[in-house]
């Protein structure tokens, strides 16, 4: 039988790349590093945004889709200098780290400050502006009406009679009967 190298088979080493979750004007928003494991994957595909795939999270082990990221960038174009600061496209940058509960946020982020070890370091939180905005806004008043009738129901005219009312006077008619008990 010919099964070639079949059994020793390499896999593709992949590729190692910064996993960035949102790009602002003078901030990224960094997941961690990540593993594309995909023959397709270089380093313009992944620059140009157009890469579609499974990017292996090495701090979790998660598989997540590169649609959830802004971008995917190849471990050798960005240049980590502190844990505030990367260097990307020419530019400095500063970084916010994006915890995990965050990954698969499909909303804008935010930005908080987090002392860490005397230094503050910028973590990445879900913007909640709108959530906050509408809950803040005066409620307006609604209002709420019993199952008792508020009046008692007109009188239905009668074909022969148009325009007409009743002959009998209001005295005369029997009361309406009240919710809980019933005339059947």
């Amino acid at each position: 039988m010919a099964f070639g190298n079949w059994f020793k088979r390499r896999r593709n080493p992949g590729l190692t790349v910064w996993v960035v979750k949102q790009i602002d004007n003078h901030l990224l928003h960094l997941c961690g590093r990540g593993r594309i494991e995909s023959a397709d994957a270089d380093a313009a595909t992944l620059e140009s945004g157009r890469f579609q795939g499974a990017v292996h999270m090495q701090e979790s082990g998660q598989l997540l889709n590169a649609r959830q990221f802004a971008a995917l960038i190849p471990e050798s174009r960005l240049a980590l200098i502190d844990d505030r600061t990367a260097r990307w496209q020419e530019r400095l940058w500063h970084v916010a780290w994006t915890p995990q509960r965050c990954w698969l946020h499909d909303g804008t982020l935010t930005v908080q400050r987090s002392p860490l070890a005397g230094q503050t370091h910028w973590v990445s939180t879900e913007d909640v502006s709108a959530i906050r905005a509408k809950a803040e806004q005066p409620r307006q008043t609604t209002a709420f009406y019993g199952l008792e009738a508020l009046s008692a129901p007109p009188e239905p005219v009668r074909s022969g009679q148009k325009g007409e009312r009743s002959s009998r006077s209001p005295s005369s008619s029997p009361a309406p009967s009240s919710p809980s008990h019933r005339d059947d």
